[in-house]
Order: structure tokens, then C-alpha cells, then sequence
């Protein structure tokens, strides 16, 4: 598991200084790092490392493949909300690992002159290995820039 977490957060700092690249903290399920890859302006790459803090204490490693809708919500003329869903897997080391695809769906809110990202997100999840079955995540989080 050390290894695991030592090399997800040498891959961060090694591409921290990538163009386009949001790196930050997420609190949900699960809780931890995660990053942000644009390679279009209505697509990009996500991913993440993190923690349950339920009942089960487990570790969760996913990557995403994002379609972003610019500006699809407004709070008011000048705060525009961007909506994102996708399609990724995830890994989950529990007693046995688990593994599936991932189906998320969220808003995004750029400030700060897009320096700074908050979003919000749920997730689908469909098991394979070891067993088939559905489970959902939620987590909101922050990622900077640079």
C-alpha cells in the first residue's frame, strides 16, 4: 500500500508543472488527492487516490475520461457552472480488490481567473471483480492550477 501512495504522489509532483493541470484535496467517498487534465476545451482527463472513513477502511485509486459542457448553469450572469460526466474505472483495495468501471457526474465552478476549481461530484459504480454490484460515490473538492 506504501508503494502504491508513494508512486501516486511522485506521478503528481513529477506533472504538477504540466500545462492545464489542476492538482487538489477531495472530502467524500472517498477522501484525499486528485487531479485534472484538460486535453480539449470541453475534455479532459481525472483521477484520483483516496480513503473510506465509513465502515470499511479502504483504499480507492480511479481515472476518469471527462466531457465538460462550458457555462451550462448560471448562479447569476457572472457566475457561470460548468457540468461534467464521463466514464473511467476504479480499484478499491478492501479484502479482496475490487475492480469496475465508473460513471461519474458533476458541476464545476471556476474563481480567481480560473486559478481555482471547486466541484462537486457523484459516482456510479459497477463491480466486476470479485462479485458484480452497483455502489455510488459522492465528494466535493478544490483543485489548483498551474
Amino acid at each position: 500500500m506504501k508503494k502504491i501512495v508513494l508512486f501516486i504522489f511522485s506521478a503528481l509532483s513529477i506533472s504538477v508543472y504540466a500545462q492545464n493541470l489542476g492538482v487538489g484535496g477531495m472530502i467524500g467517498e472517498p477522501t484525499g488527492v486528485n487531479f485534472k487534465k484538460w486535453v480539449e476545451l470541453d475534455r479532459a482527463y481525472d483521477g484520483g487516490f483516496g480513503w473510506s472513513f465509513g465502515s470499511e477502511k479502504v483504499a480507492h485509486l480511479y481515472g476518469d475520461y471527462l466531457w465538460i459542457k462550458k457555462d451550462a448553469l448560471y448562479i447569476n450572469e457572472v457566475h457561470p457552472l460548468d457540468i461534467h460526466f464521463g466514464v473511467g474505472g476504479r480499484m478499491k483495495f478492501a479484502d479482496e480488490v475490487e475492480l469496475g468501471p465508473r460513471f461519474p457526474v458533476g458541476i464545476d465552478y471556476f474563481f480567481m481567473d480560473e486559478t481555482f476549481e471547486l466541484f462537486l461530484e457523484i459516482a456510479a459504480l459497477f463491480n466486476v471483480v470479485p462479485k458484480s454490484q452497483w455502489e455510488g460515490n459522492g465528494l466535493v473538492g478544490l483543485r489548483v492550477y498551474f
